[in-house]
């Protein structure tokens, strides 16, 4: 089984809000991972994997401050940046 189907058995199998978004949160970080690998393998299309990206890693970032998000089911990886908070603070006046 590869990484997607995986995840997409995850995603069909989760009983109840904390495993849909534990299972978002593995979704979005293969498709950063992804776009990683994409954009260092073909220069011409470096901008189209960046911004996507972008686009997942803000995705994975929601997720991660959803308020039934499990603390420690997915491990370590799940728990929101330090810089967080800060993030924030500064994004509130713009």
């Amino acid at each position: 089984m590869n990484q997607i189907e995986l995840i997409h058995q995850r995603l069909v199998d989760a009983d109840g809000l904390p495993a849909v978004l534990v299972a978002g949160w593995d979704i979005f970080d293969l498709i950063a991972a992804s776009c990683s690998a994409g954009a260092g393998e073909s220069p011409d299309l470096y901008p189209a994997f960046t911004f996507a990206r972008g686009a997942a890693v803000s995705g994975r970032n929601a997720i991660a401050f959803a308020s039934s998000m499990p603390p420690t089911q997915g491990g370590a990886a799940h728990i929101p940046p330090k810089s967080a908070p800060i993030a924030c603070t500064v994004a509130r006046p713009i």
